[in-house]
This record gives structure tokens, C-alpha cells and sequence, in this order.
């Protein structure tokens, strides 16, 4: 039997429409196993949005520093080059 699957309000946009389907999945996937509270849940949705928050975090940090030692490496090349 084919089962019947419903997405509401799906953009147009491939790429919009690629990303509400994972959530959709995602949601669904929780929704439908009884053996995940909706507490867990929320736990391990939470976790996976602090783990994104951490890895760009890192990777502004890193990006910082990089920036300010070109910066750095700029301003040097000028002053030998006065």
C-alpha cells in the first residue's frame, strides 16, 4: 500500500523545496518513533543547533585571525616598502 504523504506550502524553489523535506523527514522521523519522547526530542534538536553554533563560532574565530594577520602582513609590507 502506498502511503500518503503530505507537505504543506512547499516553495517553488527546488533548493527551498530540498530543505523542507529534510525538515519534513526529520519531524517526521520523531514524530513516528515511539520510542523518542517528544522531550528527547527537543533535546537532540537542540543539541545539533548548539553543535552548528559552536562550529561556525570556531570558524569565526578562525577566519578572525587569518584576517588580522594578513592585516598585519599588509601594514608590514607597507611600512618596509616607506
Amino acid at each position: 500500500m502506498t502511503e500518503l504523504r503530505v507537505v504543506p506550502n512547499l516553495p517553488i524553489d527546488p533548493v527551498g523545496t530540498d530543505r523542507r523535506e529534510r525538515v519534513y523527514e526529520v519531524i517526521g522521523d520523531y514524530i513516528g518513533d515511539n520510542n523518542v519522547s517528544p522531550g528527547e526530542a527537543y533535546e537532540e534538536l537542540l543539541s545539533e543547533v548548539e553543535g552548528w553554533i559552536k562550529y561556525h563560532s570556531d570558524c569565526l574565530e578562525k577566519a578572525s585571525d587569518l584576517y588580522n594577520l594578513l592585516l598585519n602582513q599588509e601594514q608590514s609590507k607597507v611600512r618596509l616598502s616607506d
